[in-house]
């Protein structure tokens, strides 16, 4: 979700514009994921693969992730948290006069946990990216992560480690690709791609959604050691398979490409409107399917489209000035 500045690569943007359109709507529906099969179904099978894929294109335009850049890190990342993390918190504080769990349990608040792992991804990943086999020393590093015991929410340190893999394999890609990543539109392609997200869409519900969340070592769910192993190993095929054909098909939607160049602000903005605003009005929800159907689409739409505004990345951008003059050191 950190934007790319300069040389944008528009099919780039059109992926990320269905990923987080995607995203708004799996965090609608997610309290009615319960009772709702087919919601259940449909949040499941965007877990398979929509913040995997983020993580491959931040890798990606982290240009090789062989540098480190400590002002880059503050200014798109750590300021972004702190200011949305203090948002969160004060709105939970005044509505149930305590902190949080997620504060208590040393956790980024909700959705904000992406943020808090590209932090350590991008301060890792020059050590990683030093290796012969990244991806692979990463999977290693992935697997230990998950049959260990420990709490995997503290510092988001299990999804930071499980999902490394392919914020890794990212950083290669676009050192194989040369920062020239293209992908192909030939009929047949495109055709194995969709053919392969309705099975996985098939297979959705019978998933595992706790390996798909990735913030909870697998040990711990009481599997052995060898499923664990084969769990998380089958779970990174059929995730990458998953987004190289979600990229395939998404990187030729223009329509969401200024939903992509906008997406940090609509990632930012969206959990407050879906938690405080959305949320309140899904008990006076109808339970006729395709009205249900009717009103997410058109919710998360219309909530991506008005995130989207020149004027919301603006104001937030307003709203960071203050802490950056806190934190940052003035330019000589």
């Amino acid at each position: 979700m950190i934007e790319q500045q300069n040389n944008r690569n528009t099919q780039i943007d059109n992926i990320k514009g269905l990923l987080i359109l995607l995203a708004v709507l799996g965090h609608i529906v997610e309290p009615l994921t319960g009772p709702q099969p087919y919601l259940y179904q449909f949040y499941a099978f965007i877990y398979i693969f929509h913040m995997p894929a983020f993580l491959l294109l931040s890798g990606y335009l982290s240009k090789g992730g062989e540098s480190f850049n400590a002002g880059k890190i503050v200014n798109q990342l750590i300021v972004p948290f702190l200011v949305f993390n203090c948002i969160y918190e004060i709105l939970y504080y005044a509505q149930n006069g305590e902190v949080s769990n997620y504060v208590k349990g040393l956790a980024p608040n909700w959705i904000l946990w992406f943020l808090v792992s590209l932090i350590f991804m991008r301060i890792i990943s020059p050590i990683i990216m030093q290796f012969k086999y990244p991806v692979a020393l990463s999977i290693l590093i992935a697997l230990i992560a998950s049959v260990v015991s420990y709490n995997g929410f503290t510092f988001n340190a299990s999804r930071t480690l499980v999902f490394m893999p392919y914020y890794i394999a990212g950083c290669v890609l676009f050192k194989s690709t040369n920062g020239n990543l293209i992908f192909s539109e030939k009929p047949t392609g495109l055709l194995i791609a969709s053919v392969f997200l309705v099975v996985c869409y098939a297979l959705a519900d019978h998933l595992n959604l706790i390996a798909l969340y990735g913030n909870t070592p697998l040990v711990a769910t009481g599997m052995t050691f060898s499923n664990v192993i084969i769990v998380r190993l089958s779970y990174y095929i059929l995730t990458a398979l998953a987004i190289g054909s979600v990229c395939l098909i998404a990187s030729r939607f223009h329509w969401f490409n200024n939903f992509g160049r906008k997406s940090l602000y609509i990632y930012l903005w969206h959990g407050l409107a879906v938690k405080y605003l959305i949320w309140y009005m899904l008990p006076f929800l109808s339970n006729n399917v395709i009205i249900q159907t009717l009103f997410f689409l058109i919710t998360g739409v219309l909530m991506a489209f008005l995130l989207s505004r020149h004027a919301v990345s603006r104001c937030t951008q307003i709203l960071f000035v203050p802490v950056k003059t806190l934190l940052l050191k003035k330019d000589k």
